[in-house]
C-alpha cells in the first residue's frame, strides 16, 4: 500500500509541474491540453518505475534519494521529453533542464523530507 503513496507523490510532482508550466506560458485552461502535456511525463514515470521494479523492492528502497529517487526523476523527465519529440510536441534544451531540475527538487525533496521524518521519529 505504501508503495502506491510513493507513486502518487511522484505523479503529483508531474501534475504540479504541468499546471505551473501551462499557467506560466499562458495556455488556456482545458482538460485536453492538460492531458496532452502531462501524458509524456506520465509515460516517463511508468518507465522509471519499471526500471526500479516496485513489485520486487522494499519500501525503503523507494524512499532512497540515491539511486532510486535520482533514477526516477531523471528517467521520468528525459523519457517524457523523448515522448514529446516522438509525438511532435517538441522540446528544447532549456525545457529539458527545467523539467529535470523541477523533478529533481520535488521528487528528491519529498524523499528527503520523508527520510528525515523517519530518522527523527525512530529516535
Amino acid at each position: 500500500m505504501r508503495k502506491y503513496i510513493v507513486g502518487l507523490l511522484d505523479l503529483l510532482v508531474i501534475v504540479i509541474f504541468v499546471v505551473i508550466g501551462r499557467s506560466v506560458h499562458g495556455h488556456r485552461e482545458s482538460f485536453g491540453g492538460f492531458v496532452k502535456t502531462v501524458a509524456p511525463f506520465f509515460a516517463g514515470l511508468v518507465v522509471a518505475w519499471a526500471i526500479n521494479r516496485p513489485w520486487k523492492n522494499s519500501m525503503d528502497y523507494f524512499l532512497r534519494i540515491w539511486p532510486t529517487g535520482t533514477v526516477i526523476c531523471v528517467t521520468a523527465a528525459l523519457v517524457g521529453q523523448l515522448v514529446r519529440l516522438i509525438v511532435g510536441q517538441g522540446s528544447a534544451i532549456p525545457f529539458v533542464l527545467v523539467s529535470v531540475g523541477f523533478f529533481a527538487l520535488a521528487m528528491l525533496g519529498w524523499r528527503f523530507m520523508f527520510s528525515l521524518i523517519h530518522r527523527i521519529s525512530s529516535r
